[in-house]
C-alpha cells in the first residue's frame, strides 16, 4: 500500500512510502486506497489530494507546484550561464589569428614559445628573423613583421580577458531569465560594460572597436 504525508515540503511535494498491508501507519500520513494507487504512481510527488472524512476521494495533479519545481531560481541560472561560458575565453585567446591575411596558430606550448623567441631575436636586433605559420621556419620576417603578430596577439589576450570579465560582471547582475539563458561567449554587452570595454582598451592603447562589431546581439 502506499501512504502519504498530509501535510506537503515547503515546495509542494508530498513525502510518501510504499509499506506492506501490515505496516502501522504514522500519525500525519493517509492512506492511498488501492483504486488510485495507479494514479496517484503518476502523478507524485505532486500531488492534489480531495479528502472526504479523512479518507482519499480524489487525487489529482499539482501541475503549478510541479512546474515551480521545475523553474530555476535566479541564483541558479546565473550559475550555469557562468559555467557555459567558463573556458571560452582561453579557447578564443588560442584560436588560429590572422595577420596580414597570413594565418597563424596560438595554441598553448610550441607556437607561443616559437612567437615568443621571435620577439626576443627581435629584441635584440636580428633583422631576419625565422617564423612562420605552423612551426614551419621558411621564411624571414623583419622585426617590424614579428612585432606585428606579437602586438596582434597580446591584443587579442587583453581584449578577451577584459570582455570576459565584463561578460561575468554582467551575468551576475541581470535577472531577467530569457537574457540568461541567451548569453554566450561572444555576446553583444549592454551599452555600459560596452563603454567600460572600449575605455579600458583605450587606455592601453588597444583599438577594440572590430572586436566589438564581431559581438552579437
Amino acid at each position: 500500500m502506499i501512504i502519504l504525508k498530509q501535510i506537503p515540503e515547503s515546495n509542494g511535494a508530498y513525502a510518501n512510502q510504499t509499506c506492506d498491508e501490515n505496516f502501522s501507519i504514522p500519525v500525519g500520513y493517509i492512506h492511498i486506497p488501492d483504486e488510485f494507487e495507479a494514479q496517484i504512481q503518476a502523478v507524485l510527488p505532486w500531488v492534489l489530494l480531495t479528502i472526504d472524512n479523512g479518507v482519499v476521494t480524489g487525487i489529482a495533479e499539482n501541475t503549478a507546484a510541479k512546474e515551480a519545481w521545475k523553474t530555476p531560481t535566479l541564483a541558479e541560472l546565473q550559475t550555469a550561464t557562468l559555467a557555459r561560458i567558463e573556458g571560452m575565453c582561453e579557447s578564443a585567446i588560442v584560436a588560429d589569428m590572422t595577420v596580414t591575411g597570413i594565418v597563424y596558430p596560438m595554441t598553448r606550448g610550441t607556437a607561443q614559445d616559437d612567437l615568443a623567441r621571435a620577439v626576443a631575436r627581435a629584441n635584440a636586433g636580428d633583422t631576419a628573423i625565422p617564423y612562420g605559420p605552423h612551426g614551419q621556419f621558411a621564411t624571414l620576417y623583419t622585426p617590424e613583421q614579428v612585432q606585428a603578430i606579437d602586438k596582434a596577439f597580446y591584443s587579442r589576450c587583453i581584449i578577451n580577458r577584459t570582455y570576459y570579465g565584463l561578460l561575468q560582471a554582467w551575468i551576475g547582475t541581470e535577472s531577467r531569465t530569457a537574457k540568461l539563458t541567451a548569453i554566450d561567449y561572444g555576446s553583444a554587452l549592454p551599452s555600459a560594460y560596452t563603454t567600460l570595454l572600449n575605455s579600458q582598451m583605450s587606455a592601453v592603447g588597444i583599438d577594440a572597436s572590430e572586436f566589438v562589431a564581431a559581438l552579437t546581439t
